[in-house]
């Protein structure tokens, strides 16, 4: 829900260690359980997947290397009367990454963070519309951002950052078998050499107690070349300021926001604002709100996606004619603290207009959809070592296009009404347990198809066999339960992952 796409992510630092160097090792285990008519096990699942990881970390550096070997090959069921096992799901993954930080001087300093990875990934296709059993894909990304910090560089600036970054993506797809499309074609490989750099100059101003102020100036630039949809460019030019206003001594605070962008490739001009405020009623006690306007541009996947026809009646392509998604968003609600007690509970609203449908068999815009609902968060430490934690959302939707009214109950795809989560946490001198679940309501699709609810728990335990050995053992799934999260791709059963990390 981060308005206008603006997400801030914080990476892991370098510290200095006596046992600078980790080995992470893991090995996860789904149960062989039979499949097909004659009740075959697939013992192999013991031993499903492995992870392996080395990092050196110090004071300004951290270096690791690692990959990741997965079969995926897990039971499921498709409705049918036998059990199947899935396959041609497998992963096939290395990655390295190096992240250095330097001090320049007294006002400023260096990070650049980079990465490589690489992947050959199984395609299994869908167990709805049709197995794909030989397809394959795989992925290269090369990625770089480095950035300089500024601090009080003048006396109207706290600190001033200019960040450039880089990112190179390569995905391959083979298709093992294109007859279906048309007779007599031979196997072809769909290529796409993806590139995006952008330049980004922020500022945090120096406005007093009173005020909070920070501005950027970012430049994107996005580009495809592709054997499917040929080459296609997108600039994006933006501008942002977000801050913050105190009264009565901090308890009265407002928090504005914007940001304008103009995206090249649609010809749009792009606006986000919101505005928030924060009231302190009392000692612990917090009440909120906020109003916003935010936009949501199409992907290049769901404006160029090349035209597939499945050979079964299901196509897919995307939309050149898909509109920027527009919604004006509100919620209120409170906050509260007391002792070892907290509660977050909000209601909120959202009015969009073309909102962006993927669903189906190609992305389209609903003209006109409203959401409403609540979110309650409860936290709470019982006694030494015990935390709980339970949160709740409903999400009502009504689409409004057609003419249709609220009236005649018509809600949007794949919008689970309830979704609730708990956990809790022991956390001892040796070991600490954790019980997590998640529980959803039953939602449609785009072509009125019911999908269930269902509930996933898990459970993960970790032992501190010494200073620099750490073990753990985690039960995904422990109820072993069928659900899916995109159409036609089962997700897995139970696993059973058992892993530890060695620092020396």
């Amino acid at each position: 829900n981060a308005i206008g796409g603006m997400v801030n992510i914080i990476t892991k630092k370098g510290e200095k260690s006596e046992t600078p160097f980790s080995l992470t090792v893991e090995n996860g285990s789904f149960l062989p359980l039979p499949y097909g008519t004659s009740n075959d096990r697939n013992w192999a699942s013991l031993v499903d997947s492995r992870k392996y990881e080395l990092s050196y970390t110090n004071e300004n550096l951290v270096v690791s290397i690692g990959d990741v070997t997965a079969h995926n090959a897990y039971t499921y069921d498709d409705g049918s009367s036998t059990t199947k096992l899935r396959e041609n799901a497998q992963v096939y993954e290395i990655h390295g990454s190096v992240n250095y930080k330097q001090k320049l001087s007294d006002l400023a300093s260096f990070n650049t963070q980079n990465l490589v990875s690489y992947k050959n990934l199984g395609l299994p296709g869908s167990t709805a519309f049709g197995l794909t059993p030989k397809d394959y894909e795989k992925d290269i990304l090369v990625r770089t951002q480095n950035k300089l910090v500024f601090s009080t560089p003048s006396p109207q600036f706290e600190e001033v950052t200019a960040q450039i970054s880089y990112v190179y993506a390569q995905t391959l797809f083979h298709d093992a078998d294109a007859d279906y499309i048309t007779p007599g074609d031979q196997p072809e490989d769909s290529i796409h050499h993806k590139h995006k750099g952008s330049a980004q100059v922020n500022g945090i101003w120096n406005l007093g107690e009173q005020y909070a102020l920070t501005t950027d100036l970012l430049y994107t630039m996005d580009y495809i070349d592709s054997t499917d949809i040929n080459q296609n460019a997108r600039h994006d030019i933006g501008a942002s300021a977000n801050g913050s206003i105190y009264f009565d001594d901090g308890k009265l605070s407002l928090h504005p926001s914007v940001n304008l962008h103009y995206i090249s490739d649609i010809e749009t001009l792009s606006p986000n604002a919101s505005l928030g405020t924060i009231y302190t009623a009392a000692k612990g006690l917090d009440v909120k709100a906020t109003i916003s306007y935010a936009e949501n541009i199409p992907t290049f996947s769901d404006l160029y996606w090349p035209y597939t026809d499945y050979g079964w009646g299901y196509t897919y392509v995307g939309n050149p004619n898909l509109k920027p998604e527009k919604g004006v968003n509100a919620d209120a609600g409170l906050a509260y603290t007391r002792g070892n007690l907290s509660y977050e509970g909000m209601l909120f609203g959202r009015n969009i207009y073309n909102a962006i449908d993927a669903s189906g068999s190609m992305p389209v815009n609903i003209a006109h959809s409203v959401y409403v609902g609540t979110e309650q968060t409860i936290t709470a430490s019982l006694f030494d070592g015990l935390s709980l934690k339970m949160s709740y959302q409903y999400n009502k939707s009504f689409d409004l296009s057609s003419g249709k009214t609220f009236e005649d109950n018509v809600e949007v795809p794949y919008i689970r009404n309830h979704t609730i989560k708990g956990s809790a946490t022991y956390t001892g001198k040796a070991y600490d347990l954790t019980l997590d679940g998640t529980y959803a309501s039953a939602t449609k699709d785009s072509y009125g198809a019911t999908w269930d609810d269902y509930l996933v728990i898990n459970l993960v335990t970790n032992v501190h066999l010494s200073e620099t050995l750490t073990t753990y053992l985690a039960i995904d799934n422990v109820l072993n339960a069928s659900y899916e999260l995109s159409a036609g791709y089962p997700m897995p059963g139970t696993k059973i992952r058992l892993g530890g990390k060695l620092r020396f």
